[in-house]
């Protein structure tokens, strides 16, 4: 079973402006596939189980009137049960209801000709995009142990039993 069955594109930032209108139209499309395909999915799997429900309510029902007829009789009724619970051999599998592959998995841009040139690149309009998109710049981080191990003494030895063990006798100094 895949863990997702659909996915929605993020729109690069490094497009023309008739490029990313027009993919932004495509993408909220394909949201909107996405949406529809969810709930008729839905609709189709609650109709599914209303239909298992009108089926129980059925032989509820059939059960009930059995009930109500050796309830208003005065004779001795006599009650056979079978040795074997009243169950499918085996139990239905769950299927969920994003299990099958769909068209609508990924987005499928159409090639489209722009009459527009790129944009050359300058300070400027790199600031400019910046403003718009958050941009994280850190230095890879030492891991956690490494910065502990260069403090302090390390750790405690495992066979201390209380504080006044790390004590140093009859002194107010820490080993």
């Amino acid at each position: 079973m895949p863990g997702h069955v659909y996915t929605v594109s993020i729109i690069p930032s490094d497009l023309r402006r008739e490029e990313t209108i027009l993919r932004i139209a495509d993408t909220l499309e394909h949201l909107e596939k996405i949406a529809n395909d969810v709930f008729n999915r839905i609709s189709d799997r609650v109709s599914m189980d209303h239909a298992k429900l009108k089926q129980i309510n059925q032989r509820l029902e059939v059960a009930q009137v059995k009930v109500d007829k050796m309830r208003n009789s005065k004779k001795a009724t006599k009650v056979f049960s079978s040795a074997k619970y009243p169950a499918p051999e085996k139990q239905e599998i769950y299927e969920s209801l994003f299990e099958e592959d769909t068209d609508l998995a990924t987005l499928k841009v159409p090639y489209r000709r722009m009459n527009t040139k790129h944009q050359a690149v300058d300070g400027k309009a790199l600031k400019e995009k910046l403003q718009f998109y958050n941009v994280q710049v850190n230095p890879r981080k030492k891991d956690k142990s490494e910065e502990h191990a260069a403090e302090g003494l390390g750790g405690l030895p495992k066979n201390m039993e209380s504080i006044n063990s790390l004590l140093l006798f009859n002194t107010s100094e820490n080993p």
